[in-house]
């Protein structure tokens, strides 16, 4: 099933399935992530709670003139029913980190 959700940031690190209801450990098959288009500030994602603006993996820039960039994907996995062979993509391993009111949206692609 494919989903998507808009995360409203609030300037503090967040988890990603925080825009789920705290289903933090659905895993996916594939996820996009893209800052909307009159966004006026950076958003950095990482790996924990420990996410700065100078301690990050990925920062999505600014928008320019309200059109937004092209999504991030950290990957695709394959799907199956076995359990090796699924992703290792949860929404609660990714944190991100963005201004106060300012609106990430994602696009989430489930087994």
């Amino acid at each position: 099933m494919t989903r998507h959700y808009v995360l409203t940031l609030n300037g503090a690190a967040q988890q990603l399935s925080s825009a789920l209801g705290g289903d933090e450990d659905r895993q996916l098959s594939a996820v996009w992530l893209s800052p909307r288009g009159s966004n006026a500030n950076l958003i950095f994602i990482g790996g924990s709670a420990t996410l700065t603006s100078t301690n990050y993996g990925v920062r999505l820039e600014i928008p320019v003139s309200s059109v937004p960039q092209a999504p991030f994907n950290p990957g695709e996995f394959a799907g199956g029913s076995l359990e090796r062979f699924r992703s290792p993509i949860k929404m609660g391993n990714f944190w991100v980190l963005g201004t106060n009111g300012e609106f990430l949206h994602i696009l989430a692609v489930d087994y």
